[in-house]
């Protein structure tokens, strides 16, 4: 329908009670959204796909229609620098950061961002960064040297 016009913002929330009105326990809210951007990298890459996380589970079935960009949509994780530009880099195509347009330490944090082994590409007004290449997209659970340090 959009001719592969799509980003797909993702963000694991900070407001306990939202997260818990909405089914979700808090403390495996960051769980949930990895399994789930997992589970939706199957189904929009495999024509038949199935996932059995610890939190998302469905067995093997066909599914379409597949997205036009491949081979997904891009994936922006938002939060603030440095887990949610970490999890960007292991499971996401780009990180959307709690930003002020320009601030000087805003830039450090891009900085910082590709050192985590994240490709900052084109900042617009809000501070977001892009991967250009969703295939650098890092694997679950494989955490990179440099993010390790990070905590």
């Amino acid at each position: 329908m959009t001719g592969g016009r799509f980003l797909l913002g993702i963000g694991g929330g900070w407001n306990r009670e939202e997260i818990e009105s909405h089914g979700t326990a808090f403390t495996s809210r960051m769980q949930k959204m990895r399994e789930q951007v997992a589970a939706m990298k199957e189904i929009w890459t495999k024509d038949t796909a199935g996932y059995n996380g610890q939190i998302v589970k469905f067995p093997s079935m066909p599914t379409w229609p597949k997205p036009a960009q491949k081979p997904h949509p891009p994936i922006l994780l938002g939060g603030a620098f440095p887990r949610a530009a970490r999890r960007a880099v292991r499971y996401g195509d780009g990180w959307y950061p709690n930003a002020t347009a320009g601030a000087p330490e805003d830039l450090a944090k891009l900085e910082q961002f590709r050192d985590l082994g994240g490709s900052p590409g084109e900042c617009e007004p809000a501070g977001r960064a892009r991967r250009q290449d969703p295939s650098h997209a890092r694997p679950l659970g494989k955490a990179e040297t440099p993010a390790q340090k990070l905590t």
